[in-house]
C-alpha cells in the first residue's frame, strides 16, 4: 500500500503555485529499497549533499535531476517527514510551481528559488524559498 501510495504522489500533475520538496536522490535511493524490497530502514531524510547552503535551502548548481535529486509533493513530503523523520532542522526544501514560457505557457518546479545579489551596482534576484 505505501509502495502504491507513493507512486500516485509522485506522479501527481503540477498546478501554478503548488509546493513541491527536492529530497537527495541517495536518500531516496534507500527509502526505494525499503519500500520495494523490504530492505534497511532508510533513516531520517537528509539533503546535505546537494545543498550549496542550508541556511536558505540552496539547491548546488550541478544539481540534477533524477540523478542527483527528485522532487515530491507536499504530501508526499509530509507522510515521508511523518514515517522517517528529518536528519536537520534545515532538511526541508521547499519549491514552487511556476510559469515559464514567453508564448507557450508551460509549468514547472522553480528549483533555484530566490536569491539577491548585487553585481556591479546592480541588483539581480532569483527566487528561494523559506526552509519548511
Amino acid at each position: 500500500k505505501q509502495w502504491y501510495q507513493r507512486r500516485v504522489a509522485i506522479t501527481a500533475g503540477l498546478a501554478l503555485g503548488d509546493i513541491w520538496y527536492v529530497v537527495s536522490q541517495k536518500w531516496y535511493d534507500r527509502w526505494n529499497r525499503h519500500v520495494k524490497y523490504d530492505g534497511d530502514h532508510p533513516g531520517p531524510i537528509e539533503n546535505h549533499d546537494i545543498l550549496l547552503n542550508a541556511e536558505i535551502s540552496e539547491v548546488r548548481d550541478e544539481m540534477l535531476e533524477n540523478i542527483d535529486f527528485v522532487f515530491v509533493p507536499l504530501e508526499c513530503w509530509n507522510f515521508l517527514v511523518k514515517k522517517y523523520g528529518t536528519s536537520t532542522e534545515n532538511t526541508a526544501i521547499k519549491r514552487q510551481v511556476i510559469e515559464f514560457g514567453e508564448f507557450s505557457k508551460q509549468l514547472k518546479i522553480d528549483l533555484s528559488g530566490v536569491k539577491i545579489e548585487m553585481v556591479f551596482g546592480e541588483i539581480k534576484m532569483k527566487r528561494i524559498l523559506s526552509k519548511s
